[in-house]
């Protein structure tokens, strides 16, 4: 019987494995699309883009929503009803999906025939796109409360094999634009993706209708109760999302409308970077949420807020791992991948990457509150301290700040942010700031000091090419690596992972 942190390890390993797999075949699609369609219209792409995933939060949302009720219904054993909560989120899904084309094909299409930066002759395209893109935002709506469930169950497998598909099929794919094409190549990119991007929610459909058969049959729920709940829970998520959504897309709108397509290339190229690199925490968070929110609501509180603990010192780690060579070697790096580095990248990324690596200081913090389910306050804050960044981006910029201002305010908004999550956290549930520092902040702040020297030494070493960084980067991962390993990490941490490493390769070597 495998147990409970041994799952979250199983699960982690395989996510690790699709992300390494999509980060992969994601950089290098990236690198076609540029060339394919060049710096204007992947930035027009991306400001369309931009709006659609204001609405697309939705969408994110009612998934965390979906797998919070099915979670916790599940936790309750024999006292739960998930067939009644799936089929509350389910309907509410339906009525959401319909909004979401009413609303984005009305006021969507209004936005984009009169503010939307970009040349005349474009305009015609950028409806296209952003009509295709709603309808897949749709599609997906549709499919979260399977998508839920599947978490929720903890089926990671089948969900990573259906995405290294898609992204092995959009690799494919991205040659046809790439051979010489006399229609409109961001039209045929637009299709693509929309194609592409409706396989995951089929497939989670259709195996929840085969697997949960139970759980997934169709019993309309006439309780406005449950309705309410639900609601209540989403309204106060949805506050959040739309406040993360307004830093990074929102922003990008009013980049674009001081400074053009070129420059959104720029702030595209970091947001995929900072979105590549945030995919490995986030499968720490994934992997650990069920279990968190299965804990809390089963009674056993002790062991949600050791995982809380864990899943915020190694989200850090994780993702301290990976950004520290990428700010030591942000322009070799997109030199190598890019070939052509689009208008203030480089400091776009450094940025983002920094202000990403200092909010991960929280990660554990948002399922623990989600299992409690008092989550109005921890809501409002991130509204409040996200959405006030975008006037304050707009004057700065009016009054003639330069571009990557943007980036310098998130940074300061985000410690702001992590002050308060915690104070939050305190107040809605059992977890104690001083054992909160101890088990995270203290040994994270013990592997900044030892791996700090790294950036006094890039700073005296010139000449590197956009080959030879590779040789530099393999110590700098080991150096860090190591650190991790003896200084940020327990003594009875260690044993447990090397404990779990013999036990597999016994497993595996097994006749």
């Amino acid at each position: 019987m495998i147990s409970r942190n041994q799952r979250i390890t199983y699960n982690s390993v395989i996510l690790y494995i699709k992300l390494i797999l999509s980060i992969i075949i994601g950089l290098y699609s990236s690198r076609l699309i540029l060339q394919a369609l060049g710096n204007s219209d992947f930035g027009l792409y991306t400001v369309v883009g931009g709006i659609v995933t204001l609405l697309n939060v939705v969408g994110t949302t009612m998934s965390s929503v979906s797998y919070r009720f099915i979670s916790v219904e599940i936790g309750k054993g024999k006292l739960g009803n998930p067939n009644l909560v799936y089929n509350t989120i389910l309907t509410i899904h339906i009525i959401t999906a319909l909004l979401i084309v009413v609303v984005g094909l009305s006021l969507g299409l209004w936005y984009v025939n009169n503010y939307l930066n970009v040349d005349a002759g474009n305009i015609s395209d950028a409806n296209y796109v952003f009509i295709v893109s709603i309808l897949t935002t749709a599609c997906g709506i549709l499919a979260s409360p399977s998508n839920g469930l599947i978490i929720a169950r903890e089926k990671f497998l089948f969900t990573s094999l259906i995405e290294i598909f898609q992204l092995i099929l959009k690799l494919s794919l991205l040659y046809f634009i790439l051979i010489p094409y006399q229609g409109n190549s961001l039209r045929l990119y637009a299709n693509m993706m929309a194609c592409i991007t409706i396989i995951a929610p089929i497939s989670y459909t259709i195996y929840c209708k085969v697997h949960e058969p139970v759980i997934t049959r169709w019993n309309l729920n006439l309780n406005w109760k449950n309705y309410k709940e639900v609601f209540s829970f989403m309204g106060w998520l949805l506050l959040s999302t739309f406040g993360f959504m307004g830093v990074s897309q929102g922003g990008t709108i009013i980049l674009n409308l001081f400074f053009g397509t070129l420059i959104n290339a720029g702030f595209g190229i970091a947001l995929q970077v900072q979105n590549y690199l945030l995919m490995f925490p986030k499968n720490i968070i994934q992997a650990a949420s069920p279990q968190i929110m299965k804990s809390y609501s089963s009674g056993d509180k002790e062991h949600a807020l050791s995982l809380v603990y864990l899943c915020t010192k190694y989200c850090f780690f994780t993702f301290y791992l990976l950004s520290v060579p990428c700010l030591l070697f942000i322009d070799e790096i997109l030199q190598l991948w890019l070939g052509t580095i689009p208008p203030y990248a480089s400091i776009f990324t450094s940025y983002l990457i920094i202000n990403a690596v200092i909010g991960s200081l929280t990660n554990g913090l948002d399922p623990l509150v989600l299992a409690v389910g008092k989550i109005k306050l921890m809501q409002i804050g991130y509204l409040v301290t996200n959405l006030i960044q975008l006037p304050i981006m707009y004057v700065a910029y009016y009054f003639g700040a330069p571009a990557y201002s943007n980036t310098v305010i998130l940074l300061i908004m985000t410690f702001i942010s992590i002050i308060y999550q915690l104070y939050i956290a305190r107040i809605v549930s059992d977890l104690k700031i001083q054992d909160y520092i101890r088990h995270t902040i203290r040994p994270i702040i013990k592997v900044i000091l030892l791996t700090f020297p790294l950036f006094f030494l890039r700073y005296y070493i010139d000449n590197i090419s956009t080959y030879n960084f590779v040789i530099y980067i393999v110590p700098t991962v080991l150096w860090i690596g190591g650190i991790i390993f003896f200084a940020g990490i327990s003594y009875r941490e260690r044993e447990f992972l090397k404990t779990l490493t013999l036990h597999y390769i016994k497993k595996d070597n097994r006749p």
